[in-house]
């Protein structure tokens, strides 16, 4: 590619030469091609290449985030466990503790439970029978006999159902004076099984605080992963070579899979792609330094670097297009420069020119008023000298 652009540098570097004075060399001092780079002579370039490179610098300060967080919420873990399983010890130890008593109140909220449901069931039963009974009053000659019948099994489970009423009640109030005579290990019990809960609950929250940064780090590994896969080898390798040096300071850089859908929207070459990374650089480290030294002016200096980068993505647009494109600026910069010293040499011809008409034209003047001038004089004395002689000429006559 260098030696292209140095054989069209030549193309139009003996007319500039002979016009201007100016050899090619110096021309290709002025005008330097953008050269790509030469992979094959990158050291260890191949590894620019690698999509897995890309991804795992994609995902760093991802990892860096889960990382911390984890860290962070490790101790609180191990507490939130710790307290769980003490909780659920105690309660286990209040539970044989009040063994007794607990088992007292047990035994009376089953009675309870049991004397309610067979409360229910009656009940039930007789809803049931009372339909019935209302369908053969429809026809009550026919369903005498049935009425009758229906009629006396209900009346018996009316007084079943009383008797299951006042059952309950008894057991309610057994239940009530048992609950009542073990207040203390009710107290326990209704303080510990707080406890487990209250432990549960909190162990649940830091557990879901760790899952939730989990998931944040999966979702956006998988979409990096998906994008990467859809970037040319050559997007590929310049992100990779451009954040080589990112990856390794103090500052990091904060890209994710936004910026990478960016990338692929725009379709960027490579200086874009620079553009783009020493954008987010640069707002890294003026983050650093604000946060390292609280001065807020860096915030602002953040924002500016970075807004100053990003618009440099819309100049470099198209870039790189062509394989001649340097070669081609070559020689339009060398025709210029042609047609600008041939135009100087124009008009520097045109100025002398002018310089010496005007001179001869001035010689030319004063030559023709000094001889106008001597023409005049000689014309007066010839003029003065015949009116002396005739003057002379009447004076001697008379005498």
């Amino acid at each position: 590619m260098k030696n292209l652009f140095l054989k069209r540098m030549l193309m139009g570097g003996a007319i500039v030469s002979a016009v201007t004075g100016i050899s090619v060399s110096a021309m290709a001092q002025t005008v330097t091609e953008p050269e790509p780079v030469n992979i094959s002579t990158t050291e260890d370039g191949s590894k620019f290449f690698d999509p897995n490179r890309l991804i795992e610098t994609m995902l760093r300060d991802d990892a860096a985030e889960l990382e911390e967080t984890q860290s962070a919420l490790a101790d609180d873990l191990a507490t939130a466990e710790s307290d769980f399983k003490d909780a659920e010890a105690d309660l286990l130890q209040v539970q044989t503790d009040n063994a007794t008593d607990l088992m007292e109140i047990s035994d009376a909220e089953t009675a309870v439970k049991n004397a309610d449901t067979a409360l229910k069931a009656l009940q039930t039963d007789i809803e049931t029978k009372d339909g019935e009974l209302t369908e053969l009053k429809l026809d009550p000659v026919s369903n005498a006999i049935q009425i009758a019948a229906l009629e006396a099994d209900i009346k018996e489970l009316e007084l079943k159902e009383t008797e299951a009423s006042d059952l309950l009640s008894d057991a309610n109030t057994t239940l009530t004076q048992v609950q009542t005579e073990n207040a203390d290990a009710v107290q326990a019990l209704t303080e510990a099984e707080t406890a487990v809960t209250e432990a549960d609950t909190k162990l649940k929250g830091v557990q879901g605080e760790i899952d939730s940064a989990q998931q944040k780090f999966d979702a956006e590994k998988t979409e990096v992963e998906t994008l990467v896969e859809q970037l040319e080898p050559e997007q590929v390798f310049a992100l990779n070579r451009s954040l080589n040096n990112a990856i390794h300071n103090k500052f990091g850089v904060d890209i994710d899979a936004e910026h990478l859908q960016l990338v692929l929207d725009g379709d960027f070459n490579k200086l874009q792609i620079n553009s783009l990374t020493k954008a987010l650089e640069s707002k890294a480290k003026f983050l650093y330094l604000a946060e390292k030294t609280g001065n807020d002016k860096f915030l602002d200096k953040a924002e500016s670097s970075e807004q100053k980068f990003m618009a440099k993505i819309e100049r470099f647009d198209g870039k790189f297009a062509s394989k001649d494109a340097a070669g081609d600026a070559a020689k339009s910069a060398a025709k210029g420069a042609a047609k600008g010293a041939a135009k100087g040499a124009a008009k520097t011809a045109a100025k002398s020119a002018a310089k010496t008409a005007a001179k001869g034209a001035a010689k030319g003047a004063a030559k023709s008023a000094a001889k106008n001038a001597a023409k005049s004089a000689a014309k007066a004395a010839v003029k003065q000298a015949a009116k002396n002689n005739a003057k002379n000429a009447a004076k001697g006559k008379k005498s």
